[in-house]
């Protein structure tokens, strides 16, 4: 696999964190904030693993983190921890799953403030009841009511949908720049 160093850059010019990564890693979820592409410098790309962990350090070191008093970047570690477990770790880390069920297995989430594992079987609170023909009546009213909304698309990525577009998806679009 191919691996890159990537430094994000204030406006002026200046670096504020350095990465190591590969694929579209530097546009994920950090812990800071994602500058616009133009202010990202791609420091060195095509190298190996190890080599980039290396060169992620010595940049870290060469600018100093600004939590511990030392400099510019704001990481909150000194670089070269990431690393891809190999083939040995992972089929180790398969093997023990073998055979065991999730924690959650078999329950199904509550939307309760404390989000309890309650709302099953004889505990959910529909259950052994049936809907009045009126409140039937109600719930298909509602869906109709909402079945022709507007298709809306994301100015980001161009996705289509209609309910909650703009309340779940526009904001938190992965290929929004920040």
């Amino acid at each position: 696999m191919k691996y890159y160093v990537y430094e994000y850059l204030r406006e002026d010019g200046t670096p504020y964190y350095v990465g190591k990564g590969q694929g579209k890693r530097w546009r994920d979820k950090h812990s800071i904030a994602i500058p616009p592409k133009e202010r990202v410098n791609f420091v060195q790309e095509n190298m190996l693993e190890q080599d980039a962990l290396r060169l992620e350090e010595e940049l870290i070191l060469k600018y100093g983190r600004k939590d511990l008093g030392t400099g510019i970047l704001r990481n909150l570690t000194s670089g070269g921890e990431g690393q891809t477990p190999g083939p040995e770790t992972r089929a180790k880390l398969s093997a023990a799953k073998i055979g065991k069920k999730p924690n959650n297995h078999g329950k199904t989430m509550s939307y309760k403030k404390d989000r309890e594992w309650d709302r099953q079987g004889d505990k959910h609170h529909m259950h052994g009841k049936n809907h009045t023909d009126e409140a039937r009546q109600k719930i298909s009213e509602g869906i109709k009511a909402n079945w022709d909304r507007p298709v809306q698309t994301c100015p980001h990525c161009g996705k289509q949908g209609k309910v909650g577009m703009t309340r779940w998806h526009f904001d938190n679009c992965k290929h929004k720049m920040a």
